[in-house]
């Protein structure tokens, strides 16, 4: 199971996540400008499909990439990730109702 929650500090803004086992993810996507994000492993090791390639993020691993390709994040095993976003809390997100802030990717 993966599991969010939304992270704010400051002026820093993103969306942390908890692998309980290999194999979850979240799903391939791509995101506007606006919705840019680099990947901080904060625990165990990840996987980030990219463009036919893959890249190995282990906890104290920043990984910068191009957000506008697709791309898919997988767990190697119980991890957690932050994906913090490169230009501060997108627009809107200061309106999303309580329910959309923490929860479970289905």
């Amino acid at each position: 199971m993966t599991r969010f929650e939304h992270y704010s500090s400051g002026q820093l803004y993103g969306v942390r996540y908890w692998f309980d086992q290999e194999g979850d993810d979240i799903p391939e996507h791509a995101h506007p400008a606006p919705l840019s994000h680099n990947i901080v492993v904060l625990a165990g090791e990840i996987r980030l499909l990219i463009g036919g390639e893959q890249r190995v993020g282990r906890a104290g691993d920043i990984l910068d990439f191009d957000w506008a390709k697709r791309h898919r994040i997988v767990a190697c095993g119980p991890a957690a990730i932050l994906n913090l976003f490169l230009c501060g809390m997108p627009d809107g997100y200061d309106r999303l109702p309580q329910q959309e802030l923490k929860g479970t990717l289905r």
